[in-house]
């Protein structure tokens, strides 16, 4: 297999500790090395509000306020992850890595905050 499963601890409070194969890390490897696919997005969020246009204006407004409230509570757990990593034990490499990754997320967190504040702007 390409991962080991350990557990630790006594009674009902084990944890599973798992490590990875040489196998598994020579998979991981092979995986990484391959360029990424785009797979197409379904957002149901997307869905609704683009077939809002046949209801009425104000059934689109829960949509846009729902979709700002969770991106800023996403943003607020993102930042406090993000300030987490820059302390986080690693190298350089690993950290810049970490941080483009939740950079990644609070852009599309921030963006979506945007969007639904322009969408709910009255026209």
């Amino acid at each position: 297999g390409h991962v080991t499963l350990d557990a630790e601890g006594a009674g009902a409070r084990k944890r599973k500790v798992y490590a990875i194969t040489p196998a598994g890390r020579a998979a991981f490897s092979d995986w990484l090395a391959q360029p990424y696919e785009v797979t197409p997005a379904r957002n149901e969020l997307l869905l609704k509000v683009f077939f809002a246009s046949v209801a009425e204006p104000h059934a689109l407004v829960p949509h846009l306020e729902a979709a700002r409230r969770q991106a800023q509570e996403r943003l607020e757990v993102l930042v406090a992850i993000r300030e987490a990593v820059r302390v986080e034990e690693a190298t350089d490499h690993q950290r810049r890595c970490w941080l483009l990754t939740v950079e990644y997320g609070i852009r599309m967190a921030e963006a979506t905050i945007g969007w639904a504040t322009d969408g709910l702007e009255p026209r």
